[in-house]
């Protein structure tokens, strides 16, 4: 959007409010927000919040403090769930990370062009992006931060280097806590940019280098004191096409003009963004959906950086026009899958009546070709009985956080926590990769479990075995009682 100061200060706040208030509204449209993983995560922090006061959760799970990344959601929700219940903590989270997006492209925009004006209002276009979908919280915030450290990095170029290098190393310590792929990312932006400014300079700069190097020995130590990982190491590139699709990822939730950037600086590091881009795995050390997430990066980067020029006010009006309907279609499509997504979240909170507090439940998930809801919204459901009756859940978001099962429940750890699959229940363990965690689960799920929370997303269940009593369900679920061990 140019042409700002022909727009009067009222109507310029008008119109930010209006989008504002569009892209929180989803958030309060559900009991969970929108995203797939936020239902895990909820109740992460409802354990850790609880675990001492909680008998039940006390015999479960266990908390155990270490130098870990990626603990945004954990940090942000810790003291708002002193006052309110992880419901309502995570609502607040995700409303601050979207207003940081506005804020962060703002800020960077600011930096790079001399003034903001109303284009980061286009960030609504990438605020529902797909890893927004996924409830990926960590990211989400973590894009916002990215944004900030770079503002920083350039607004104190002028600076001598030791204080350059304190405001330097405090940003790329908030986003090695934030989100570990946001950090990478930031340290590819920094590189490239040096690397730019060497190619026309040709000599050494220490108000640059020093400050460089000395944040990648802060992230080297830190990274020293996180433990080895429990939670998988596999790395999957899938297919070429995935990459590709993933590049509309900001843009999808489940360019013919002449841009100037602000652009000297920006110009190379988009391109390598955007380059690593097409070559990231769908999965990435036991990360998965890594491929969907650095070009939501590059497109926040680029609306703080372009500045299009038309060649008159018909032209600019038209794209603003045609920005504006895709904006508001997608804000509705946005509300209306939140809303249809809510709705099958009241259905399990209902079904959990029957439960009481402290039962084991074991979630399986029928393989379905298509879902209405993102495939993580299903997923990480059953997370929602261990805030409600204080379940034991296997599937727990838990290990690469502060989370860990007790000591003698380990066992029941997965790899990656997907639902079992429904042939694991007549001793079929030739699903998925995890082995170990398959036959544990397909010799003793009777005994280690109280209920089954089986998903059937637009299917019925594939087996049935015996000792299950139906207490309770919905179109999408049912809930059955275990009889035991015969």
């Amino acid at each position: 959007m140019t042409g700002v100061s022909s727009i009067s200060f009222p109507a310029r706040a008008a119109l930010w409010l209006a989008v504002l208030a569009g892209a929180l509204a989803p958030v309060f449209s559900a009991p969970v927000p929108p995203g797939g993983d936020y239902a895990g995560h909820l109740a992460r922090v409802h354990v850790i919040h609880h675990l001492a006061d909680d008998p039940h959760l006390g015999r479960y799970y266990a908390v155990e403090w270490s130098v870990l990344p990626n603990l945004a959601f954990d940090v942000v929700t810790w003291p708002l769930m002193k006052v309110m219940d992880a419901y309502d903590a995570a609502r607040v989270f995700v409303c601050m990370a979207i207003l940081a997006l506005f804020a962060s492209v703002s800020v960077l925009r600011r930096q790079l062009l001399g003034r903001a004006g109303l284009a980061p209002l286009w960030a609504v276009l990438v605020v529902y992006s797909a890893p927004a979908a996924g409830g990926l919280a960590n990211f989400y915030l973590g894009q916002s931060v990215l944004l900030l450290a770079l503002a920083a990095w350039l607004a104190t170029a002028g600076w001598r280097w030791p204080a350059r290098l304190l405001v330097a190393a405090g940003f790329a310590a908030a986003l090695f806590f934030t989100h570990l792929l946001v950090t990478a990312v930031y340290g590819l932006v920094l590189g490239v940019m040096r690397l730019d400014a060497f190619r026309r300079d040709r000599r050494l700069d220490a108000a640059s280098d020093v400050p460089l190097l000395g944040q990648l020995l802060v992230l080297g130590a830190l990274w020293a004191m996180v433990g080895a990982p429990t939670h998988g190491t596999e790395t999957v590139f899938g297919p070429p096409m995935a990459r590709l699709r993933a590049l509309v990822s900001p843009v999808l939730y489940f360019q013919d003009f002449d841009f100037v950037l602000g652009l000297a600086l920006l110009a190379w590091p988009l391109a390598a963004v955007a380059a690593v881009g097409l070559v990231m795995p769908e999965a990435l050390l036991g990360v998965w959906l890594t491929h969907i997430r650095v070009p939501v990066i590059a497109a926040l980067m680029l609306i703080a950086a372009a500045e299009p020029r038309f060649r008159d006010r018909r032209e600019r009006a038209a794209l603003i026009a045609a920005l504006a309907i895709l904006a508001a279609a997608k804000l509705a499509k946005v509300e209306q899958i939140t809303l249809a997504c809510g709705a099958k979240q009241q259905a399990f909170l209902a079904a959990l009546a029957p439960l009481e507090r402290g039962a084991r439940i074991l979630p399986v998930m029928e393989p379905a070709d298509e879902l209405d809801c993102f495939f993580a919204v299903y997923w990480h459901m059953p997370s929602l009985a261990v805030v409600e009756k204080s379940a034991f859940n296997p599937l727990m978001k838990v290990a690469v956080w502060p989370l860990e099962m007790a000591p003698a429940l380990r066992r029941l750890a997965p790899v990656q926590p997907r639902p079992a699959s429904p042939r694991l229940l007549v001793g079929d363990t030739r699903t998925f990769a995890d082995a170990r965690w398959n036959r544990e689960i397909a010799a003793n799920w009777r005994r280690d479990f109280d209920y089954l929370v089986w998903l059937h997303p637009g299917t019925d269940p594939s087996v049935r075995p015996g000792g299950l009593t139906p207490v309770g369900g919905g179109d999408f679920f049912t809930l059955y009682r275990i009889a035991g061990p015969p």
